[in-house]
């Protein structure tokens, strides 16, 4: 079943130090990625969630009332099982939640470091400082770990995310990670910003003197523009 402890750490995301020369302040072109124009659309959407041996696929409207954004297509949880029950129940209070890849804004600082350029993208390093609901294991984490974001020119949107810890370390005297890697690659979207394709998260720990290993990926298809104020 999904581990929770995991789970959380895997929700926590950090910073980076690559050789470079540094900005004072986001490029232009990140900026722009992180913050697309006002107002956002909605979009419908499916969404594959795999979390250790649990696996489910639900199509998402946010269009629709609350309490009828989520219709499950399929789980490997049984229907009235109050886990999946949960599940359900955030996806649809926040039916977006998760879609757009410019959410990560918050996790890039001003300061930025440019690590490579090719003919089509531009890849900047961050180190990010702490949110203010972080607690000390949480800053302990986040120091641990190395990030890039990767922005298309030409569509000014995010092409990936990374973050992974290149060696072991604790967050605690009783958890230590030896192996962090989360993966985000986003599509842009021809309303503005950029959109998840699928993450990627591969956890090793070490909690209690039990190893602990997980796997979380979520895919985003089928999607489908369902509002625009804009139009």
């Amino acid at each position: 079943m999904i581990n929770k402890t995991i789970l959380v750490l895997a929700a926590l995301f950090a910073g980076l130090t690559i050789t470079s020369s540094a900005h004072a302040e986001r490029p232009a072109l990140l900026q722009t990625a992180l913050n697309p124009p006002e107002p956002m659309p909605t979009y419908r959407h499916t969404v594959f969630i795999k979390e250790d041996d649990f696996e489910g696929t639900a199509r998402i409207d946010p269009t629709q009332p609350a309490g009828q954004r989520v219709a499950l297509i399929n789980a490997t949880l049984a229907a009235d099982d109050p886990e999946l029950a949960v599940l359900l129940a955030e996806a649809d209070a926040d039916p977006m939640d998760g879609f757009w890849c410019h959410e990560m804004a918050e996790l890039v600082p001003e300061q930025v470091t440019e690590v490579r350029r090719s003919e089509q993208t531009i890849t900047y390093g961050f180190a990010p400082t702490p949110g203010p609901d972080s607690d000390e294991d949480d800053v302990k984490f986040m120091k641990n770990l190395t990030g890039e974001i990767r922005i298309d020119e030409a569509t000014q949107t995010i092409a990936s995310v990374r973050l992974f810890a290149k060696r072991p370390f604790r967050v605690s005297m009783a958890v230590k990670i030896k192996a962090f890697d989360m993966q985000a690659t986003c599509d842009a979207l021809p309303t503005g910003g950029s959109r998840l394709v699928e993450s990627t998260t591969r956890i090793q720990a070490r909690a209690l003197f039990r190893r602990l290993e997980q796997l979380e990926i979520k895919r985003v298809s089928d999607v489908e523009l369902a509002s625009f104020e804009g139009e």
